[in-house]
């Protein structure tokens, strides 16, 4: 049984400070590379309520840091998510997007599935729905300290997430349709926001070629939805689309692109973490569609960044901010604005 939450959202648009916009072509926009920690900010402005068409969805990058160490004490998972439960209202929030490494070696260490757990728990009670995208660090094949559990036996380690599923299951979050019983790591939530329909579809870490089937399969079925897809490898940290199936994973994130996300018309966006620290890329699908990919990863210790994506369905218009919920900051060489977007049911 296909499983739908229906979101009727009105929502806002946070003053930008525009890095970049985004062109047809693969072009690179808004990206940052290098090792030095990102610049702090001020907020030019507080988020105001905007007309029907408009929602808001936010996206974490990778919280890996988060769930050990002096990071989990001062509970900066926790603190990003309350704080959006703060502005749900102003926002009109409609769903949050987790990119994948939600912890660092959970499968050998629980503690930090219980720290990731209880922090989307704050959002689960404010009925915020969220899709989560599985990272390697959310698999067996990560041991502690981050390094290969198994070396030898990394390929068939990836594939094995009982201990996230134990903590982020289907009964958890049953508006997942899953491919396989009882595991949300391929799965796909339908929700309605803006006045029109959308699909979250999540992949599971380099595709095996027999999900990327299901999700053709997927996609064609839903024409009538606006697809969003998160995937926790997929671009660069200068935001091109990955070559490379990491050395354990099935199938690249370029054959992705060829073999799923530029055949179909209705995907419009890709969200992805993994490596580097941001970077926007616009793509033209075969169709014609604009495909908007964005990566977020920024492995922080210190502070626990947060992007918010404002939609303008009727405008056509995608614009994005960072902020860091803990010290009131906003990232803003990673800001961007996207025009020119066309979505099915507009």
């Amino acid at each position: 049984m296909k499983h739908h939450l229906r979101l009727l959202l009105a929502v806002t648009v946070v003053c930008l400070v525009m890095t970049g916009c985004a062109v047809p072509g693969g072009t690179l926009t808004a990206a940052s590379t290098g090792t030095t920690p990102p610049a702090i900010t001020t907020p030019s402005a507080t988020p105001d309520s905007a007309p029907d068409g408009k929602f808001t969805i936010a996206i974490f990058p990778d919280t890996q840091q988060e769930v050990i160490g002096e990071a989990a004490r001062y509970r900066l998972f926790a603190q990003r998510c309350e704080w959006l439960v703060s502005k749900k209202e102003a926002l009109n929030l409609s769903f949050v997007l987790h990119t994948g490494d939600v912890v660092n070696w959970g499968d050998a260490d629980e503690s930090q599935l219980v720290v990731a757990s209880d922090a989307m728990a704050i959002l689960d009670n404010a009925d915020i729905p969220v899709v989560y995208a599985l990272g390697n660090h959310d698999t067996a094949a990560v041991g502690v300290g981050g390094s290969a559990a198994v070396p030898s036996e990394t390929i068939t380690r990836v594939r094995d997430t009982t201990a996230f599923n134990k903590y982020f299951s289907t009964t958890r979050y049953p508006y997942l349709n899953v491919k396989d019983e009882g595991i949300v790591d391929n799965s796909y939530a339908l929700l309605e926001a803006g006045g029109v329909k959308w699909m979250i579809l999540t992949l599971e870490i380099w595709p095996r070629t027999e999900v990327v089937a299901w999700a053709n399969q997927v996609v064609r079925s839903h024409g009538d939805h606006n697809v969003i897809v998160i995937t926790h490898s997929y671009l660069t940290d200068i935001g091109d689309i990955q070559t490379s199936n990491g050395g354990y994973g099935a199938n690249s994130p370029k054959y992705l692109y060829d073999n799923l996300i530029s055949r179909h018309d209705n995907i419009k966006m890709v969200f992805c973490g993994h490596t580097g620290y941001s970077a926007v890329r616009t793509d033209i699908g075969r169709g014609g569609n604009k495909i908007v990919s964005v990566l977020g990863s920024y492995h922080s210790n210190n502070y626990n960044p947060v992007r918010l994506l404002q939609i303008d369905v009727k405008g056509g218009i995608l614009k994005s901010q960072v902020y860091t919920p803990i010290n009131g900051g906003q990232w803003s060489q990673y800001n961007f604005t996207v025009k020119d977007m066309t979505f099915i049911g507009a």
